[in-house]
């Protein structure tokens, strides 16, 4: 956390933008990549200088079959993440 901080910091005065303005940005970024994946359709999410974010076929294939073994009734989950797999 503290490297974080330093490095708004140094960024903010490098840019001469307020620290706000800077932790904005930073946190924006990363709430728009949780929400991409925490999506139902699970996308390929590329952030330019920071790389790509997919999700691995081990582990699509791993939630699949957890689906499978619950009981509580995820049918719709289940259909959805096959669907990806295609």
């Amino acid at each position: 956390m503290r490297k974080l901080q330093e490095f708004i910091k140094n960024l903010a005065e490098e840019k001469n933008l307020s620290i706000f303005a800077v932790e904005s940005v930073i946190s924006h970024q990363f709430k728009f990549l949780k929400k991409c994946m925490q999506s139902d359709d699970l996308p390929d999410i590329y952030l330019k200088n920071l790389g790509r974010f997919k999700i691995k076929k081990k582990r699509l294939e791993w939630m699949i079959d957890e689906l499978k073994k619950d009981k509580n009734n995820n049918i719709d989950k289940l259909k959805k993440a096959i669907n990806v797999r295609k």
